[in-house]
């Protein structure tokens, strides 16, 4: 499988309560790109589940990536967005990097961080426990490079700019020409990305 030199594939990784499938819906708009998002996978695919088990978990991340490759080769030239891991763990980055390259196109690693504390939310707090500590910046488990870093603590509208502009001037990174500039009319939203 060969594919075209236009398409790229963006994986957005962080801790949880980074704010980063809050990122990947903004980034998706912008730039012009399929979303491919594993929680709304799991909704869809497992609704009476409240918890998933490994097998279904490891299934689920298979069809994401089968959904990645599938739309790359159908839209050639339309980046695809990826919210699915955490991508902490070293080898799920050297995986995505294999599939990437095994198919041709590019893959831009964003990991979303905090500089500043997480305030809890009462309904994400019954959570807590399951999902680890909050990806705040310096914390254990960074992606393995090369990645871009953005800290999530701003503004949406600066932390798609701060991506636009590193993925711009990758020297391997098609610049989105179909894509405006970032929020030229309006922001989706005007709070910060978490």
């Amino acid at each position: 499988m060969h594919g075209c030199g236009g398409a790229v594939i963006v994986a957005i990784g962080g801790r949880p309560r980074t704010g980063k499938s809050e990122l990947a819906r903004h980034l998706a708009i912008v730039i012009g790109g399929v979303l491919l998002d594993l929680a709304q996978l799991r909704t869809v695919m497992f609704p009476t589940s409240r918890t998933t088990s490994h097998e279904q978990a490891a299934r689920l991340y298979e069809w994401l990536l089968q959904a990645a490759v599938w739309n790359l080769h159908q839209r050639p030239t339309s980046p695809v967005v990826l919210d699915a891991h955490p991508l902490t763990r070293a080898r799920d980055v050297r995986a995505l990097r294999h599939l990437a390259g095994g198919i041709g196109h590019r893959l831009h690693v964003i990991e979303c961080v905090r500089t500043a504390p997480v305030s809890e939310d009462p309904a994400q707090k019954a959570h807590k426990d399951a999902e680890g500590p909050p990806g705040d910046a310096g914390s254990a488990g960074s992606i393995l490079a090369p990645k871009i870093v953005v800290d999530t603590q701003q503004p949406t509208a600066e932390c798609i700019a701060e991506i636009l502009h590193a993925l711009a001037s990758s020297p391997r990174t098609e610049r989105f020409p179909h894509a405006p500039h970032p929020y030229a009319s309006e922001p989706p939203t005007a709070h910060s990305c978490h």
